[in-house]
């Protein structure tokens, strides 16, 4: 009788050892959204990623908002949407929408988001998993400079007047991010001898990124390029602080070039593609259908065509 116990008790204990929680499978990242510097009639929006490691069925999810906040939360799949079979990631949006008229205080909300593999309809319960993102937001009044340059492009242009550099920026602030300064050398495609030098510090005209977003920066550099491969320094600069600084090369092209690309380009992909494919092979067919008929006609008419009789005249005797 002991030695029935205690074989259960040691296979209870060795379940709980391995046995793995099923809320294991499910995560979300990040798990945590604080906002520490809200503007009163901001709208602020974050995604947030659901993994799993078993992506075998179709996950049906469901979101629960409370908190302080529950009326200034959105969640952009909707209260119910679905995580696909064979996806292992997926994004979730959600939208902050602080009232103009909202207190200068700290608040908090939940989202709750419940999954089952099974849909209600099939009268099936299957595993159920969760995620939870919990928000932190203080309303202020004060303006909150927060951002970074996460990548530096001249992309591939014509010969003009100018070259168009870009900007790929980052905004975790409530105000519009622009840099101070942005200095810039050009070399040639040997990047040994300079060709020109800019020191940018006037940005009035450049339309900045929005607050808690992510956008490009564009602005261009008075600089006439003939068509060649060049090399570029770069170093961006929010006051004194140096945010990047990068060494790219970048491709000036003559007039009309990239225009006749894009079009040849626009022509022989996607849809434009299957369809010049499905015209080509529409001809074919129809150049084999007449080929065929002729074949068939040709055919009849030897058939149909009388034959040749031949007539033996038998000689006269003498």
């Amino acid at each position: 009788m002991k030695t029935n116990k205690l074989l259960f008790l040691a296979s209870l204990l060795a379940l709980l050892c391995f046995a793995r929680p099923v809320f294991a499978d499910l995560g979300i990242s990040p798990s945590d959204w604080t906002e520490p510097n809200g503007l009163a009639g901001q709208q602020i929006e974050k995604t947030f990623v659901l993994s799993r490691s078993d992506a075998g069925e179709d996950l049906y999810f469901t979101s629960q908002i409370s908190g302080d906040i529950n009326n200034w939360i959105t969640v952009k799949n909707g209260n119910s949407f679905t995580m696909p079979k064979g996806q292992q990631q997926f994004p979730v949006n959600v939208v902050l929408n602080i009232p103009k008229e909202a207190e200068k205080k700290e608040y908090r909300g939940e989202i709750r988001l419940n999954s089952t593999s099974k849909t209600a309809q099939s009268g099936q319960i299957g595993v159920l998993l969760g995620a939870l993102i919990r928000i932190d937001l203080t309303v202020s009044d004060k303006p909150f400079l927060s951002y970074s340059v996460q990548q530096i492009e001249i992309p591939e242009q014509e010969t003009g007047d100018s070259v168009n550099v870009v900007l790929k920026i980052l905004n975790e602030g409530n105000v519009l991010a622009k840099p101070t300064k942005v200095t810039i050398d050009i070399f040639d495609k040997y990047n040994s001898t300079k060709i020109k030098s800019f020191d940018i510090t006037d940005f009035s005209n450049v339309a900045g990124v929005g607050s808690f977003s992510q956008g490009d920066l564009t602005f261009q550099l008075p600089i006439q390029l003939s068509p060649e491969q060049y090399w570029a320094n770069i170093s961006v600069y929010q006051d004194d602080k140096l945010l990047k600084t990068d060494d790219l090369t970048f491709n000036i092209a003559a007039v009309g070039t990239l225009k006749k690309a894009t079009i040849a380009t626009k022509i022989l992909s996607g849809n434009n593609l299957l369809i010049i494919a499905g015209i080509i092979l529409a001809v074919l067919v129809i150049v084999a259908i007449i080929i065929i008929s002729i074949w068939f006609f040709r055919k009849r008419v030897e058939r149909e065509k009388p034959k040749e009789k031949t007539i033996h005249i038998k000689p006269r005797g003498k």
